[in-house]
């Protein structure tokens, strides 16, 4: 696969996965292959300014948002990434303004909402409770939005309300159900809250649905350890068998040489874990 052809996949797909991105982009930017891109060169264009803000590279960003405002003045997608020019510079106040005046014009902006949450997490991130709020009203207003309440999830598990995270993740799966990475966040929660019956039947739920996560494993592995000890509903046959296999998956992962991306401190803690 290509680099454009990846580039295009992971708009598709929604993802940044900033690095890789910057990486990639910077192989076509002033290329012939930028030149075969045709229109899809303004969706380049913004997901490599979106990458180089996340790098750090502003003066490239600044250069690619150029490109952009004068294909697109006035467009209120342009104007996210001017006022994330400014986060990334720690220009909050001037950002906020930006922001503010855009939600003035359209108060139904959802990116330029989306924005004012982040943005308030970062002036005030002592006090939780502000971004809070506006998280909440925002999904009074826009309630199918999975990300948001997957925020709102974090947020609560911060505040070790963990009950409350629960719920807020129970909507995710409301509108995507068999979303692996949602469910096993569902997982993960119900671990940290002290359900480790509950969160050995959600991590079983995770491997169904995609036996490739590796950080479900490792949970499965966690659940068994403590269940093994204190048998309740399950059968001790039954978690001494998913006991090995998840021995076995998280062996796979954290030994192989091909999982290079892995840092050496947590193949190290997690090795020491299963052994």
């Amino acid at each position: 696969m290509s680099a454009s052809e990846k580039l295009e996949e992971f708009r598709k797909q929604g993802v940044r996965r900033s690095q890789e991105t910057y990486t990639l982009s910077k192989q076509i930017y002033g290329t012939r292959h930028e030149r075969t891109l045709g229109d899809d060169r303004w969706a380049f264009y913004e997901q490599y300014a979106i990458s180089a803000l996340d790098v750090g590279d502003h003066l490239l960003a600044e250069e690619l948002l150029l490109r952009l405002a004068e294909k697109f003045p006035q467009s209120p997608r342009v104007s996210v990434l001017e006022g994330m020019l400014l986060e990334s510079k720690g220009e909050f106040r001037l950002a906020e303004r930006l922001y503010t005046s855009l939600l003035e014009e359209d108060p139904t902006n959802i990116a330029i909402q989306k924005r004012m949450i982040v943005l308030t997490k970062l002036l005030h991130p002592k006090d939780p409770s502000k971004a809070l709020d506006r998280l909440t009203t925002y999904l009074d207003t826009f309630y199918s939005d999975p990300e948001a309440w997957m925020e709102l999830a974090d947020i609560y598990t911060q505040q070790q309300s963990y009950q409350r995270a629960l719920f807020a993740i129970e909507e995710c799966l409301l509108m995507q159900p068999i979303n692996p990475f949602f469910v096993l966040k569902y997982a993960e929660t119900q671990y940290t809250s002290g359900d480790i019956h509950e969160a050995y039947k959600s991590y079983l739920r995770v491997v169904e649905l995609q036996d490739s996560f590796p950080r479900a494993w490792l949970g499965l592995k966690m659940c068994c350890k403590k269940l093994l000890k204190y048998p309740r509903n399950e059968q001790p046959e039954h978690l001494q068998s998913v006991d090995v296999l998840s021995t076995k998956k998280t062996l796979d992962v954290y030994t192989s040489s091909s999982k290079k991306k892995v840092d050496e401190d947590s193949r190290k803690a997690v090795l020491k874990f299963v052994e």
